[in-house]
């Protein structure tokens, strides 16, 4: 009998045992998976507020675009045909003082004011929406670009492919405005002589653009934290259009890459 007891006991104490391994490991495993539903439903909510600040981004930065376009709309077709109706006026009257015998010397200097305003009026009117980039595409407009700002100080190669399929407008203007604030960047801060900006276009249209100079570099540590204006602008840009950049920079050698998908 005790023997026979002894065994149900240690029976029972198995059993127990085994009971609450039993329940210890569904305990674990209802925590487990009730904090991977707490983490997946986190991951959700954030990828919710992400989109819903890219999508805010956007309509902020679509909201710019658009008054730009406006504003350089009107100083092409209002301020522009004024200037040059007012030059012709100007020229009109010192017609009339040559035949008069009279000094024309400041009609000529009006003239020369009114030229100046119209080019620079239609200088603002380019920066603030380049009529090329919606006519020919982000790959001659880029390249436009770059041979006006050449120079003897800084010579700018640029390389496209033979054949390129254009992308939404959306993603050219954002990419163009990059491009401009990167180049901006170059000129007045790294001292280069030597710039290059390659644009390649894969099978599914998705857009790769390599910019690189030989200026002086700069920290690249930390770059969301410390960046300026510019480059804030840059990034944000960049974001509204899901796209990716990657600055790698050291004296001689500074290299931006810029990843967009084509759809």
């Amino acid at each position: 009998m005790a023997d026979t007891g002894g065994i149900n006991f240690l029976a029972a104490f198995m059993l127990g045992t085994v009971a609450l391994l039993v329940m210890a490991i569904g305990i674990i495993s209802f925590v487990l998976v009730y904090q991977r539903r707490v983490i997946t439903h986190q991951l959700e909510i954030q990828k919710k507020d992400e989109e819903m600040q890219r999508e805010m981004l956007r309509a902020t930065i679509q909201s710019q675009e658009e008054e730009q376009r406006r504003i350089a709309r009107d100083l092409h077709d209002d301020l522009g045909p004024m200037l040059s109706a007012i030059k012709l006026k100007t020229g009109q009257i010192k017609k009339k003082l040559e035949a008069s015998n009279m000094n024309v010397a400041d009609a000529d200097e009006s003239q020369e004011m009114i030229d100046t305003t119209i080019t620079q009026v239609r200088g603002i009117s380019h920066r603030l929406f380049p009529p090329v980039l919606e006519y020919n595409g982000l790959a001659d407009t880029i390249e436009d670009m770059c041979d006006k700002i050449n120079s003897d100080k800084l010579n700018i190669a640029f390389t496209k492919p033979e054949e390129y399929n254009r992308i939404s407008n959306e993603k050219e203007l954002a990419l163009y405005r990059v491009g401009m604030e990167l180049l901006n960047n170059i000129i007045r801060h790294s001292q280069a002589t030597q710039a290059a900006i390659s644009l390649t276009q894969k099978n599914n249209n998705s857009i790769e653009i390599l910019v690189s100079d030989n200026g002086k570099g700069f920290d690249t540590k930390n770059i969301n934290e410390k960046a300026g204006l510019g480059l804030k602008s840059i990034l944000s840009r960049i974001a509204a259009i899901k796209g990716h950049i990657k600055f790698e920079s050291s004296p001689g050698n500074t290299l931006v890459t810029i990843n967009v998908d084509g759809n």
